[in-house]
Formats: structure tokens, C-alpha cells, sequence
């Protein structure tokens, strides 16, 4: 299968053969997603055309699939959840390397040593700054294709572009079941404390390469 590269959005290679340097802060029109095929897509669902999106009541940092949160371009991860990420993968220097601007997304390959990807969705210019809907919707499209390309079926994920970006999560919500249907990709969205009548916590299942 030929590469996508997520950096330039073409076909034939991946991003670190990339010459394209990305250094604007305006982001690029959404790319569609590449789906997987047809039979992988069906499997994926369990046959069924049900919500791709899943709610978790627990900690993200327990899931085993790839993972992604939003980051600003300067990459500063000082607060929030980027904390986690920041202490627990480090590779700051390596992911600003990559040299995305906002509306791409900056990836960290963990496949030899966890068999995933930790995506870093790059939504803003600034740590100060807010996203936009249009902005988050162009990094999850280039996220996406990426996993598309790599054969990733799942992916695990904070309230994205919501908390201190306050974005709205019903809208951001709808905007992940736009963008996944049909895609074979399916993405688990922890909430870190769940409503006082909530059931148990659903375990996270299979690895961010599709394993079950």
C-alpha cells in the first residue's frame, strides 16, 4: 500500500520523506479521511451502523490504543492534560521538529515500543490561545488519515478542543461521528470523572493498531 503522507496530504510517501515545511498558523482546508476498506470497516463496527465515538469513565493514561490530545504550535504542554503527555513521552524537541503548524497534527511513533501512535493535534498558535472548530476539525482529518494510512483502528482521547479550550463537547462530539462514519476507525473519549449514577468503568479494549 502506498504511503499518505499526513504532513502534505499526498500519496507516495510519509511525512519524514517530506520536504513540504508547514509555518503558517492559518490551517488548511479538512482533508477527507481515507477510509479502510469496506470488509476492515465492517468488522471494526461489529457489522452494526452504530456511534463511533465511546465513553469512558477513567483515566486516559491506562488506555493501551493510540492516543491524541491539543497542543499549541509552540508546543509548551504546561497545563492540563498536556502535563501527562509531556512527562510521560517527552520527545518535545523531536515533535517540534516536525515543524506542524496549526491545523496539522505532529506525530510520535511508539509502535516498537507499544505498538501505537500519540498524536499531538495542533490547534492553536500559542499556549495562550484558543482553537476553533474549523482548526480542530483540519488536525483530527490529518489524524485520521494518517491512522487510515497505518492501518489504526482505534484511538483514545481526552474531551478534545473542550476543558481549557472551551470548546463546546456536544458540538465537538458531533463532529467525530461526522467525520468517522464509515471510516473503520473508532475513538474512545475518557471522562476523568464520571456523573455520581454512572455504570463502571468500561475497560479500554484492544491496541492502537486495531488489536482486539
Amino acid at each position: 500500500m502506498s504511503g499518505v503522507c499526513y504532513r502534505c496530504g499526498q500519496p507516495g510517501h510519509f511525512a519524514a520523506a517530506c520536504g513540504k515545511q508547514q509555518t503558517s498558523t492559518t490551517a488548511p482546508p479538512a482533508p477527507e479521511v481515507s477510509l479502510l476498506p469496506p470488509a476492515a470497516a465492517a468488522t471494526t463496527r461489529g457489522g452494526q451502523h452504530s456511534d463511533n465515538v465511546t465513553d469512558i469513565y477513567g483515566d486516559l493514561m491506562t488506555s493501551t490504543d493510540s492516543l491524541c490530545h491539543c497542543v499549541s504550535e509552540c508546543l509548551s504542554m504546561g497545563k492540563g492534560i498536556a502535563v501527562l503527555f509531556k512527562n510521560q513521552f517527552g520527545c518535545v524537541d523531536a515533535l517540534k521538529s516536525q515543524n506542524i503548524s496549526v491545523g496539522g497534527v505532529a506525530v510520535l511513533d511508539r509502535t516498537k515500543e507499544e505498538d501505537r501512535f500519540i498524536y499531538y493535534l495542533i490547534t492553536k498558535p500559542k499556549y495562550f490561545h484558543k482553537p476553533t472548530y474549523a482548526t480542530l476539525a483540519s488536525s483530527l482529518a490529518q489524524m485520521f488519515q494518517h491512522m487510515a494510512a497505518h492501518g489504526v483502528t482505534r484511538v483514545s482521547m481526552p474531551e478534545i478542543g473542550c476543558g481549557l479550550d472551551m470548546l463546546e463537547w456536544s458540538k465537538v462530539r458531533e463532529m467525530l461521528n461526522t467525520m468517522l462514519e464509515g471510516s473503520g476507525i473508532h475513538a474512545s473519549v475518557y471522562h476523568y470523572k464520571p456523573p455520581a449514577d454512572s455504570p463502571a468503568a468500561v475497560r479500554p479494549r484492544g491496541r492502537g493498531r486495531g488489536g482486539q
